[in-house]
């Protein structure tokens, strides 16, 4: 905004500059004509930005839309490992990582995988040592909805 004062300012200071050095007669008021557009362009000008800013708003737009929707589906996803975490232990296998591999950019978030670290697991009698996996597949896939091939387990 003060840049644009400043231009005008100038533009009239050179205005003033050359109705006092430009002889009278009929090449001062063509001068004089052409100096006054000169002067309404410059005067104008700021609507130019305004409009370029408002057709730039937009693309602007998709940006906070897609930034949105990243940080939303991250807030998902960290929420769904706490969730898939919290029913193993409640089917007593504690200690496990759980990792989901989806597409958080998307407006539907979509799982593609799914990771569960059992390396530093602990089990109760209950649950078999030899078919611990069976059951962190069984309880991903009923918490998530989704295929048992999805689910990698390791450890």
């Amino acid at each position: 905004m003060s840049g644009w004062l400043l231009n005008i300012v100038g533009v009239v200071f050179l205005g003033v500059i050359l109705d006092i050095i430009l002889p009278e007669g009929k090449t001062n008021s063509f001068i004089k004509h052409v100096f006054v557009v000169f002067l309404l362009f410059v005067i104008v000008s700021p609507i130019k930005n305004l409009i370029n800013s408002n057709f730039s708003l937009s693309a602007n737009q998709d940006v906070v839309d897609n930034n949105f929707i990243y940080n939303t589906n991250l807030k998902k996803v960290a929420e769904l490992e706490k969730l898939v975490a919290g029913n193993l232990e409640s089917n007593n296998i504690k200690n496990c990582s759980v990792i989901i591999n989806a597409n958080i950019f998307d407006e539907n978030l979509s799982i593609n995988s799914v990771y569960v670290d059992a390396s530093k697991k602990e089990i109760s009698n209950d649950v078999n040592e030899n078919n611990y996996k069976n059951k962190i597949v069984q309880v991903v896939t009923q918490v998530l909805n989704i295929e048992s091939g999805d689910v990698v387990v390791y450890g």
